[in-house]
C-alpha cells in the first residue's frame, strides 16, 4: 500500500509516511489501544502515486506496550459515500432554489408528500385559503382542501404507485372560509438522487373568476340580453334534441309562434324604453304561463316562440 519494501518501512515513524494529522491519529489509536486493553479502531487516508486512498485500520494490542495493526482498504466506500453526500447536497440545493421560485410565483404552489401531506405551501397559496404556514405544514391535503377529497386521494395514490401524475388537471380548492376557488394545476413527480418519488410539487392558477366569465359568455350568447329568454341560438340546439327525442317515444309536441300587435307605436309614442319594458312583462307572462320544461325564446323585435314538448303521444286524442 505504501509502495515502499518491508526494510523501507521496518524501524521507522508513522510520521515519515503519513501526513502530521493522520500520524496523530494513528498514534493515538494505538494508545488508546494499549491504554483499554481492547482493539481501537481508525478510518485513515494516505496519499499514494496512484491517488488518496482510504483505510480502515485495527490496532489490537498484543502485550503492554505492542499492538497488531491490521487495514482493510475502504476506499471504494468512502467515494461512494462522498458521491452521494454531493449528489445530496445538489438535490437540497437544487430543491432550495425550486422552493425559492415557487415562493415567488402569483400561483398556487404546494409539494406533497407520497402519502399527500403538505410539505410546502407558498405565501399565495396561504393569503388566498386563509391558513398560516404552521396550521397546513403535515396536514393531509386532500382531506384539508379538496372538496370529496377521499376520491381524489385515491387517485392520487394510485397515480403514485404508478410514478406518474396528470400533467394538468383541475379541481376545487376549500379555503377556510368554507368558499373555493376552481384551480387549473400542473403536477410533476419530485424525485430523490436515486430515483426514488419523495413527493409532488402543483403549481396553479385560480382560474375561478375566468370560468365564471367564460359562463357568462356562454350564457349571453344563448339568451336574449334584454327578456333572459333563450334567444334563436339557444333555442335551436335544444328543439333539435327534444325533437330527436319525441320521435323515439313517438309523442306530439308544438310550437307557437306569436308577435305583438300595435308595438311599434309603443316605441313611436313612448319611447325604446318604454318598448323595451313592453318585451320584458310579455316574456315574464309567457314564462309564468307555460309548463314547467317548455321552452320560451325570443326570436328578435317582438317576435316570441314557445316549444311544447310531450303534449299528446301518437294514436291519442288530439
Amino acid at each position: 500500500v505504501l509502495s515502499r519494501p518491508p526494510e523501507a518501512i521496518q524501524g521507522r515513524r508513522v510520521h515519515d509516511f503519513l501526513a502530521p494529522a493522520q500520524a496523530d491519529a494513528y498514534v493515538a489509536t494505538i494508545r488508546r489501544a494499549l491504554d483499554d486493553a481492547r482493539p481501537a479502531e481508525l478510518e485513515y487516508a494516505v496519499d499514494l502515486a496512484s491517488g488518496r486512498a482510504w483505510f480502515a485500520g485495527t490496532a489490537s494490542p498484543l502485550s503492554a506496550d505492542a499492538v497488531l495493526w491490521t487495514a482493510r482498504d475502504v476506499t471504494a466506500r468512502r467515494q461512494a459515500e462522498a458521491a452521494h453526500e454531493a449528489a445530496e447536497a445538489a438535490t437540497r440545493e437544487s430543491e432550495a432554489r425550486f422552493r425559492g421560485v415557487l415562493e415567488n410565483l402569483r400561483a398556487v404552489a404546494v409539494c406533497l408528500d407520497p402519502a399527500g401531506r403538505v410539505t410546502f405551501l407558498n405565501d399565495y397559496a396561504l393569503a388566498l385559503t386563509g391558513w398560516t404556514r404552521d396550521e397546513v405544514l403535515g396536514v393531509d391535503w386532500f382531506a384539508r382542501f379538496v372538496p370529496d377529497g377521499h376520491a381524489v386521494a385515491t387517485v392520487f395514490h394510485e397515480a403514485i404507485a404508478r410514478g406518474e401524475v396528470p400533467a394538468h388537471y383541475e379541481n376545487e380548492l376549500l379555503t377556510r372560509d368554507g368558499g373555493r376557488r376552481l384551480v387549473a394545476w400542473d403536477n410533476v413527480v419530485l424525485r430523490d438522487a436515486d430515483g426514488g418519488i419523495v413527493g409532488t410539487a402543483s403549481v396553479g392558477q385560480d382560474v375561478t373568476d375566468q370560468r365564471r366569465a367564460e359562463a357568462a359568455l356562454r350564457e349571453l350568447s344563448t339568451r336574449d340580453e334584454l327578456t333572459g329568454l333563450l334567444n334563436r341560438r339557444g333555442l335551436r340546439p335544444l328543439v333539435e334534441q327534444s325533437l330527436t327525442l319525441g320521435r323515439r317515444t313517438a309523442r306530439r309536441d308544438a310550437v307557437l309562434y306569436m308577435d305583438l300587435d300595435r308595438f311599434k307605436p309603443i316605441n313611436d309614442s313612448y319611447g325604446h324604453a318604454a318598448g323595451d319594458d313592453a318585451l320584458v312583462a310579455v316574456a315574464r307572462v309567457l314564462r309564468d304561463t307555460v309548463r314547467d320544461g317548455d321552452l320560451v325564446a325570443r326570436l328578435g323585435g317582438d317576435e316570441f316562440v314557445v316549444y311544447a314538448a310531450g303534449l299528446a303521444h301518437a294514436g291519442e286524442g288530439h
